[in-house]
């Protein structure tokens, strides 16, 4: 499990003030993530070779199928099919945070990126009224909506080429059910209207008490 909002926060943190413009701070925050994308791959494969060697898997290997037919146990590649699930927890809670970076700093200046950390930071109440106003993914805007689509191409598309250790590959997803409330508690302010510790999104759904479209 990624969770992306922490790894954005941090990166925003270090280096909103560095980038001149929202595509250079964008492509970073991205490369940023896909990275820590490839850092998870790597240990799933570590944890799925270490399993086939040390951890028997008695009962799933009599009850699924063509385990017993390979003579394979079930966490040595003995099911007829073997997928890992990869999760990117708080994908929302960035692509609003980046949606309210680039109408606030990049697109309408109203101030630096110093000063939008600092009042993102220090929670300033009409602060983050202000971020409330910045458009917002999944009600029908179609400029917001767009710069999710290729998010999301970016951050669900870094499984391909990547070998499992065995079985047909990695599944990408962004399931959170209740344990967006605990993903939370680590992260820092963001600039979809989170403060310190609270909820990221749930799941792939508009941020709570956006989707009034």
């Amino acid at each position: 499990n990624l969770n992306t909002a922490y790894v954005f926060c941090n990166y925003m943190n270090e280096n909103l003030a560095k980038k001149e413009t929202f595509e250079e701070f964008y492509s970073g925050a991205m490369d940023n993530l896909l990275e820590y994308a490839d850092e998870l791959y790597a240990d799933v494969n570590e944890c799925y070779k270490h399993m086939s060697e040390k951890m028997p898997n008695p009962v799933r290997t009599l009850l699924v199928d063509d385990c017993i037919d390979k003579g394979k146990d079930y966490n040595a590649d003995g099911a007829r099919w073997s997928w890992s699930i990869v999760n990117f927890a708080g994908t929302i809670n960035v692509i609003e945070s980046l949606l309210a970076i680039r109408d606030i700093v990049y697109e309408k200046k109203e101030m630096g990126a110093e000063e939008f950390l600092e009042l993102l930071n220090s929670e300033d109440e009409l602060f983050y009224k202000r971020l409330k106003k910045c458009p917002h993914y999944g009600v029908n805007d179609e400029k917001a909506d767009s710069l999710a689509k290729d998010f999301f191409a970016k951050i669900f598309g870094s499984n391909k080429g990547k070998k499992l250790h065995f079985g047909e590959g990695f599944l990408t997803s962004s399931i959170q059910f209740t344990t967006y409330v605990y993903r939370g508690k680590g992260v820092g302010p963001t600039p979809d209207g989170r403060k310190n510790g609270e909820p990221l999104c749930d799941s792939l759904s508009p941020i709570f008490g956006n989707d009034k479209k």
